[in-house]
């Protein structure tokens, strides 16, 4: 099985970090847990990246369990390439007319 290597774009880490901090706001230490469950699904789709479905175009779209995130990513070659991280309830184009900027 190839070995994968996730690169997270700067708009994906910027929408992880802010969740992060609105969720420690609410409660202490909640947006930690937030990380370590982004990450821990990140793990799987770097052992799997063709587990999820493709959602538009080459874009595939993940659920995060616990909270209510999805991860945008594609698999280019052997690199995994993480292009969101987002509310579910946010609207769909949103999430793609900043992936296109």
């Amino acid at each position: 099985m190839p070995s994968y290597k996730i690169i997270i774009l700067e708009q994906a880490i910027s929408e992880i970090a802010e969740s992060c901090s609105y969720y420690n706001k609410q409660v202490s230490g909640l947006g930690i847990e937030f990380e370590e469950e982004i990450f821990q699904l990140l793990e799987i789709i770097k052992g799997n990246p063709l587990l999820f479905p493709i959602k538009f175009a080459h874009i595939h779209e993940s659920v995060v369990l616990r909270f209510p995130f999805v991860i945008n990513y594609e698999v280019s070659g052997k690199q995994i390439i993480v292009s969101a991280v987002f509310h579910a309830k946010r609207h769909p184009d949103k999430k793609t007319k900043k992936k296109r900027k």
